[in-house]
């Protein structure tokens, strides 16, 4: 992963180059599965992450992983919520931190843990200083030096396993396609594709 992340520091963060990070020359290769969805109807970003989450518990097993290895992240917390309904519906129970106001958010990010055997969901900056072996990554859009930033340390929370790891993002904006196309794996969601099935409207 560290070439994609040096790369995306010299396209977007330039002004940022010193922390970019550097493999200690002893470092194991490690497998990690880089998985980049680039839809074009921003309405199916939440139902579009859904899909690769069901998709992705299909190999959870076979990879020698559980939903405990799961993490979701979002930008916001309108975001989340969405995504945890429609988790819900399919069964899914979810470990996360989004509530209806702030003390509750609050609460949730104490009682937030690596050990619960629950799939996790948090904000970008709630996951500030955690790691993950599979992270499913959702951008709705990332059009100044902050929100890049957050992304930026998103996309470095994967935790490095020697059965390896995953690594899924699901983007909206248009202005990410050209750095998502030098991922191992790079899916273009066309807008007829995107269209059968919408996204129910955000609780903004």
């Amino acid at each position: 992963m560290i070439p994609h992340l040096k790369n995306f520091i010299s396209v977007y963060l330039p002004d940022r180059e010193a922390m970019a990070p550097v493999a200690p020359r002893e470092l194991a290769l490690w497998p990690v599965n880089m998985k980049w969805v680039q839809i074009q109807e921003p309405s199916r970003l939440v139902a579009s992450v859904i899909d690769e989450v069901l998709d992705l518990s299909g190999s959870l097993q076979d990879r020698d992983l559980s939903f405990a290895d799961v993490t979701l992240l979002v930008r916001d917390n309108a975001i989340g919520t969405a995504c945890l309904a429609l988790l819900g519906a399919a069964g899914i129970d979810v470990k996360h931190v989004f509530g209806a106001g702030h003390q509750e958010q609050k609460e949730r990010k104490l009682a937030f843990h690596a050990g619960d055997r629950r799939m996790k969901a948090a904000t970008i900056h709630s996951f500030k200083g955690w790691e993950s072996r599979v992270i499913v990554l959702a951008i709705d859009y990332a059009p100044n030096q902050g929100q890049l930033s957050a992304l930026y340390v998103a996309l470095s929370r994967v935790k490095r396993h020697p059965s390896g790891s995953c690594l899924v993002v699901v983007c909206a904006d248009p202005a990410l396609v050209p750095y998502g196309r030098t991922w191992p794996d790079f899916k273009l969601i066309d807008r007829e594709e995107s269209s059968a099935a919408d996204d129910p409207p955000l609780p903004f």
